[in-house]
């Protein structure tokens, strides 16, 4: 009994280092999005019931009928699930595109960048699209973004710090260089070139080779403006025709490693990377998204 007792703590021992060695390593683990996949409810699993023995089968006599043959009316197909709600697409894309009040539909081009926000970090992801699923670009995404110092907003206003969310195209590249690499129009900084915020100007939110008096009351000298404009791309933010005196202009997405005025900015080295891969031709649109 004494020896079964002193055998005791040995083998209890040797049955905690044999439960350990059974346990797995360790390892890193690699978070693929910023936030957790939106939950997905399953969709229930079809069932046919059995028959009921205590009902008598009943047969059916014909009846006679007035037409001269029955016809039989072929149901209709069943709808095919869109993409919006397709496993096939991103889900973070899917997440970003529903909080915006958007859906797969509005995404008319073949390129995508998305700015997503979460947590008080933005970051950059890029998608392309085959055969109607989008797919994301591994090599340009996970970027460090950085929005508007006031963060995002769905009602911007001209000189609130905010960056306008919402999907929006990207119009042309431009940039101090003569040539850049880049897919995009891409239109060079020259001495005297200005981007107008004046609301009360004729030529708000705009880019101009003009200058002279009663033009506008102020507008960003892009000759002056430094690194941040080596390259840069223009968000069509209310742009066009259908410009907004007030509303806001000069959104670009540009270089830069710091909160904006109202565009957003990344590495001037991850720009560029970008910039090689935006294509004119793909109708690349940017999406802005996210919660403060």
């Amino acid at each position: 009994m004494r020896r079964l007792t002193a055998c005791l703590p040995i083998l209890v021992c040797v049955l905690l280092l044999s439960g350990c060695m059974s346990l797995p390593l360790g390892q890193d683990s690699v978070i693929l999005d910023p936030v957790p996949t939106a939950y997905r409810s399953p969709s229930p699993v079809a069932y046919t019931p059995r028959p009921d023995p205590t009902k008598t089968a009943q047969t059916s006599v014909p009846q006679p009928t007035d037409e001269a043959e029955s016809v039989t009316q072929t149901p209709e197909p069943e709808p095919t699930p869109s993409l919006a709600a397709s496993d096939q697409q991103p889900p973070l894309l899917s997440r970003a595109l529903e909080e915006s009040g958007l859906d797969f539909p509005d995404l008319t081009g073949s390129q995508l960048v998305m700015v997503y926000l979460h947590g008080g970090k933005s970051q950059i992801y890029c998608y392309s699209k085959e055969n109607d699923v989008w797919q994301l670009n591994r090599d340009i995404s996970y970027l460090r973004a950085y929005v508007g110092k006031n963060g995002l907003n769905a009602e911007k206003k001209e000189g609130d710090g905010t960056t306008p969310s919402g999907l929006y195209p990207l119009v042309f590249a431009f940039g101090h260089d003569k040539d850049a690499d880049t897919r995009m129009e891409y239109r060079q900084i020259l001495e005297g070139t200005y981007w107008v915020n004046d609301p009360e100007s004729a030529l708000y939110n705009q880019w101009t080779q003009q200058k002279g008096e009663g033009l506008w009351a102020y507008a960003e000298d892009l000759h002056n403006s430094g690194i941040r404009y080596n390259l840069a791309f223009v968000v069509g933010y209310n742009y066009g025709e259908k410009t907004v005196a007030g509303a806001g202009s000069g959104i670009f997405l540009h270089c830069g490693d710091y909160a904006t005025d109202g565009g957003i900015c990344m590495k001037e080295v991850n720009m560029r990377k970008l910039g090689s891969w935006l294509d004119q031709s793909a109708a690349p649109q940017i999406l802005i998204a996210g919660q403060n």
